[in-house]
């Protein structure tokens, strides 16, 4: 009967043992779970977050089309500068104000033979255009607003055309 007691108790610590150790299994089961239940919300966040990007790369891919034709447009409008129909004038070396002398326009500026400088201040005083036209350290002509009150100064005979 003692053995049979023995064994009895042995099996008792084992069945504990057992039960012990199917509730620890339990517990990572449930953490395990817990655990997969949290990457499947991640890889739905990930997807969402997926379809996000490709749209806002579709976006940048429309947005990049839209730029390379302004880019087109402002490529075939370069060099579109218009000339009024209003004659050009022609201005010795001096000082000149606009509104009396000059008419308030958007003009090309260039020299009428000989090369200088070309200066335009506003009517504040502030520095508008200081270009040297007419010589190979200078240009050829020079676009600028004539604006009302503004002074021109030119240390060479200018032609003045209105342009748009």
């Amino acid at each position: 009967m003692e053995g049979l007691e023995k064994e009895l108790s042995s099996k008792t610590d084992e069945l504990e043992r057992a039960i012990s150790s199917l509730s620890d299994k339990e517990e990572e089961a449930a953490e395990a779970a817990s655990i997969i239940d949290e990457a499947h919300e991640r890889a739905g966040e990930i997807d969402s977050l997926k379809k996000e990007a490709q749209a806002l790369d579709d976006k940048i891919k429309e947005k990049k089309t839209k730029i390379a034709g302004l880019d087109e447009d402002i490529k075939s409008r370069k060099g579109d500068i218009k000339k009024l129909d209003a004659a050009p004038v022609s201005l010795p070396s001096g000082t000149f104000i606009v509104g009396k002398d000059v008419k308030a326009l958007r003009y090309s500026a260039s020299s009428a033979g000989q090369s200088g400088n070309f200066v335009v201040y506003s009517s504040f005083g502030d520095l508008k255009v200081n270009q040297i036209l007419g010589s190979d350290y200078g240009v050829s002509e020079h676009i600028f607003f004539a604006d009302e009150g503004d002074i021109i100064e030119s240390t060479m005979p200018t032609v003045l055309t209105p342009v748009e």
